[in-house]
């Protein structure tokens, strides 16, 4: 089971706050970014179906007037349904240690608009989902076991969070700025063996240590009736890069 994320001495610190831990302190050992303009821009992803069984989603690249890169990939799912999940994976990626952003807008849906990004992935039938529900307003860490998805964390985006546990009191963060419906916005996860941190639009909403957490594949997510765009995509990937020597040797 996850658990919360504690201060360096081990008492639980406010998880919403600003620490030495939400950035990574040496370069990548690899960096890839997807900002979907070539014509063949989709050529190294595999389109997926999870969850129910039904047709194939439909991924495609199309101009975006709101973009600054002028052209997206946009999902849409045909015969929608709450428990079904289109995914986009990227072939090659495969980490345990990363950090993910991509820029989404979630243009329709009526019955469970939310995306995510996916990693920990082996399968279409287990993967890890840092997601965001615009119907629920919220930021959820999902683990999925076929036929089993389990909540990890799940906070709202728009409300004032506090302080967890008796250790130390409630501190409370100024609540941000609604989330805009139909406007861009930014999904960040940064993953450090074990240790799952997420943000929207800046905003830290997911801090908790997941144990079984073993690594996989990274890829985008939508659920259910969501028609959405994402563009920006950058991975940036952890495994085997070299942390500065504290000596300067």
């Amino acid at each position: 089971a996850a658990k919360p994320d504690t201060g360096r001495n081990g008492r639980r610190a406010d998880p919403w706050a600003t620490d030495a831990d939400d950035v990574w302190p040496f370069a990548p050992a690899t960096t890839r970014v997807f900002n979907f303009e070539a014509p063949n821009a989709l050529a190294g992803f595999s389109m997926i179906a999870a969850g129910t069984a039904g047709p194939a989603p439909v991924w495609r690249l199309t101009p975006e007037g709101a973009s600054p890169d002028g052209t997206v990939a946009l999902v849409r799912l045909t015969k929608p349904a709450p428990t079904r999940f289109a995914l986009l994976m990227d072939r090659q990626d495969q980490a345990r240690n990363l950090d993910v952003r991509v820029r989404f807008r979630i243009q329709g849906g009526r019955v469970s608009p939310a995306v995510g990004i996916v990693f920990g992935f082996t399968g279409p039938k287990t993967y890890d989902v840092l997601a965001y529900n615009e119907a629920r307003g919220d930021l959820s860490l999902i683990k999925i076991a076929e036929p089993t998805h389990t909540t990890l964390q799940q906070t709202p985006v728009n409300l004032p969070m506090g302080g967890v546990g008796a250790a130390t009191a409630a501190v409370v963060t100024p609540a941000p700025a609604p989330v805009a419906k139909s406007g861009w916005h930014t999904l960040h996860l940064l993953v450090k063996d074990g240790q799952i941190r997420g943000w929207l639009d800046m905003n830290k909403r997911i801090n908790t240590q997941d144990p079984a957490y073993q690594g996989g594949k990274v890829g985008l997510w939508a659920q259910g009736d969501t028609v959405a765009a994402f563009d920006d995509w950058t991975v940036d990937i952890y495994d085997g890069a070299t942390p500065p020597n504290p000596l300067g040797a």
